[in-house]
């Protein structure tokens, strides 16, 4: 994994599983970790090493082969459910035009996070792609800011 000086820096996952998930993640040296008025910097609100703060945007499209998803749609959707029994996934969704579907977790690490990706029958059998946004939330609606820990 590499990461380039722009503040926005494309990851990639490229491991043996047959798993890529492509990151977007700030750089830690540009611009957009500047002081901002009277905050502190975006550095120390970015847990990067950590979960709090930290929030992620999982868009799962559908592969060439999404005709297998009837096939393992009853264990994609318990899985599914496990997310949101282990207090990680805080929705999901059908993307339009039925190309796939969304997540938005938290409360967990991007190592973690991949784990239970590559864990979706979907992902594991080929029917979806996987791709992760890491973002550090810095407003929000009163709900999510109690969870995230930010302010609103």
């Amino acid at each position: 994994m590499t990461m380039s000086n722009r503040p926005w820096s494309s990851l990639r996952d490229d491991g043996a599983d047959g798993l890529d998930v492509a990151v977007v993640q700030p750089a830690l040296d540009g611009p957009a970790w500047r002081r901002e008025k009277g905050r502190a910097p975006l550095r120390e609100r970015f847990d990067t090493q950590g979960v709090k703060g930290r929030m992620y945007i999982v868009k799962l499209e559908f592969s060439t082969h999404r005709l297998r998803a009837r096939d393992w749609m009853d264990e994609h959707n318990r899985w599914i459910q496990r997310g949101f029994d282990d207090g990680v996934f805080l929705l999901t969704g059908s993307l339009e035009s039925n190309r796939g579907g969304v997540l938005l977790a938290a409360n967990t690490t991007l190592e973690a996070l991949q784990a239970r990706l590559r864990n979706d029958p979907f992902v594991a059998h080929g029917v979806v792609e996987a791709n992760i946004c890491a973002i550090a939330p810095s407003r929000a609606v009163p709900a999510l800011a109690d969870i995230l820990g930010t302010n609103h």
